[in-house]
């Protein structure tokens, strides 16, 4: 069986962002030398998948590591990821991994902020009306400020 018509064709692949888990389309240029060693291995074994990896199998990924971090964050949802893995024993980047492909979440930075007293909310009703009232009084033409839409 030949090959020689692969040498020309565009691959599309589908990623998937590290970060947010967001899908996204690659399209690039296979190599003839790729492409046949594909075909061969196609040919040999019936399939395109890789054969299996010698060594030790990576096990830190493993469904009862998945589920220790997913009862970890349902418990203390502030811990940071640093504190996170030194208590579970686990590098930070095998967590982020956990987080992004197994437990589909993405990590943000909590922030702290005041809380707002009746006193803050009073006040900050009647600075928006009194905008809306200004910007509904001003004619759009005449005004000098730049105006969002």
């Amino acid at each position: 069986m030949s090959f020689w018509w692969l040498t020309n064709w565009m691959a599309a692949a589908g990623r998937q962002c590290w970060d947010c888990g967001e899908d996204f389309l690659v399209v690039q240029r296979l190599p003839g030398e790729t492409l046949r060693r594909l075909a061969s291995r196609l040919e040999e074994t019936g399939t395109t998948k890789d054969a299996a990896r010698r060594g030790r199998p990576r096990s830190i990924r493993s469904a009862e590591n998945i589920a220790a971090l997913a009862d970890d964050v349902m418990e203390a949802p502030w811990t940071s990821d640093r504190r996170r893995a030194k208590r579970m024993g686990i590098s930070r980047r095998s967590l982020h991994r956990m987080f992004i492909q197994d437990l589909k979440m993405c990590r943000y930075k909590v922030q702290m902020v005041h809380q707002l007293s009746a006193a803050d909310r009073q006040s900050r009703l009647t600075h928006a009306i009194a905008a809306l009232a200004e910007d509904v009084m001003e004619a759009p033409w005449t005004s000098n400020r730049r105006r969002v839409t």
